[in-house]
């Protein structure tokens, strides 16, 4: 499941760094456009996680058979009442954002509409998603990300190859991943089986029978992906502000938070399958705990030498990346390997603390180091002219370390309650 998250950031990354044939300005914007992709698809994970949270009970044994459907068309109405404010909201700040940036509106709203015509399909298909992994069906969720990456992926490679004009690349790129998603929830849909044939338009028709209660249990659903706003709005933000500074320095600042996005984002589909085995297998407090410390201890082995690579020998990914040359671009990359060291904590453990406890139970620590420390703290700098880009990532990376103190102590806390035994 966390695989099958990964790719969709990562053929974002793979599009992106081959857009730098057309230039700085063009990666710029197409990054900025990604990170409100970004924002939209960590909202839309509330969608999953409603589905995991409420269907868990009918597959721990706690709901007959047959009462697992009523509830999961009540979800699907509400995603379809996502998919209303998403398009609105989206359209929305794509306006507002092409008035404020220093780009060519056209060329921005070409960038944008390729990035972000995805979010569509978006709300439907993290509940189906969500269904997936409550019937165990991770593998087949992950076969099916993969067929969506390899023909978003080669679509619009293609597409960038043989386009004359940034424009032309773009416009490929947009329809190459409509397609690929649009066969990727066809696929997805039609795996549920027999039992949730119809869910979908029957979501639809409750949706039409009363939308505007519908459309008010938006934002409780939508509550498991605040913290995912929280952090993508930051980094949008901060990649705006990059831009302002310079075509380069943006272009940096775009890719790296994109990199920074295939990590973190699969991370929490790691917690919610950690969160979902702690409520369903735990049975004594010490097993809780036993649980929490094997999922993160799983992801540690693998990412903390990773990261340490990184922060020693950055030069393997600043090529990967397509990153120009240059000492404050090396510290960037190891800054960011720092990061990865802190992941299985700040990552993986914020998102089983969503399952466990609820939703929210990070949205605090996070604004407190996003929104009241990293991002007042960066625009003073760009205020004071001392912005530079170790400056953004130094920032960023404190931030993270606060707050992966937080999840940690959440973290103990919550392995320890008995509620845990109950959620």
């Amino acid at each position: 499941m966390a695989a099958g998250s990964a790719l969709g950031t990562v053929r974002g990354l793979i599009t992106l760094v081959a857009l730098a044939a057309f230039g700085p300005t063009t990666v710029s914007m197409y990054g900025i456009s990604l990170s409100v992709y970004g924002v939209a698809v960590v909202l839309c994970a509330g969608h999953g996680i409603a589905v995991v949270a409420r269907l868990s009970r009918h597959h721990a044994g706690r709901m007959a058979v047959g009462e697992s459907r009523a509830p999961f068309v009540e979800l699907l109405a509400t995603a379809w009442a996502s998919t209303v404010a998403l398009i609105t909201l989206t359209l929305l700040f794509g306006v507002i954002s092409a008035l404020v940036l220093p780009v060519d509106p056209v060329e921005y709203a070409t960038a944008y509409a390729a990035a972000t015509i995805g979010a569509v399909l978006l709300p439907l298909g993290q509940c189906v998603i969500g269904k997936q992994q409550v019937l165990g069906m991770e593998r087949t969720s992950t076969a099916h990300s993969i067929e969506t990456f390899l023909i978003g992926t080669a679509l619009a490679l293609i597409g960038i190859w043989l386009a004359p004009s940034a424009s032309i690349a773009l416009v490929a790129i947009g329809l190459s991943g409509l397609c690929a998603d649009a066969w990727g929830f066809a696929r997805r849909r039609a795996s549920l089986g027999s039992q949730d044939r119809g869910v979908i338009r029957a979501g639809l028709h409750q949706f039409l029978a009363a939308p505007m209660t519908t459309m008010r249990g938006v934002p409780r659903t939508a509550a498991g992906g605040y913290d995912g706003l929280v952090l993508l709005t930051t980094f949008t933000t901060v990649s705006q502000i990059a831009l302002h500074v310079s075509p380069t320095a943006g272009a940096v600042t775009v890719t790296v938070i994109t990199f920074v996005r295939s990590i973190v984002i699969p991370l929490k589909s790691v917690g919610l399958v950690g969160g979902r085995l702690v409520v369903q297998q735990s049975r004594t407090l010490t097993h809780s705990r036993d649980l929490v410390r094997r999922v993160i201890r799983t992801v540690a082995c693998f990412l903390v030498p990773v990261g340490a690579v990184i922060a020693i020998a950055p030069w393997p990914l600043q090529q990967l990346l397509g990153l120009p040359p240059g000492q404050d671009v090396e510290w960037v990359i190891r800054l960011v390997g720092i990061q990865l060291i802190l992941e299985p904590i700040a990552g993986v453990g914020s998102g089983m603390l969503k399952v466990i406890v609820k939703p929210t139970s990070v949205l605090l620590p996070l604004l407190l180091c996003m929104w009241a420390f990293a991002l007042p703290t960066i625009a003073i700098l760009a205020a004071t002219q001392h912005l530079t880009l170790v400056g953004i990532w130094l920032v960023l990376l404190i931030a993270r370390v606060i707050f992966s103190t937080c999840v940690l102590i959440r973290l103990v806390h919550a392995s320890a309650a008995p509620t845990t035994r109950k959620a």
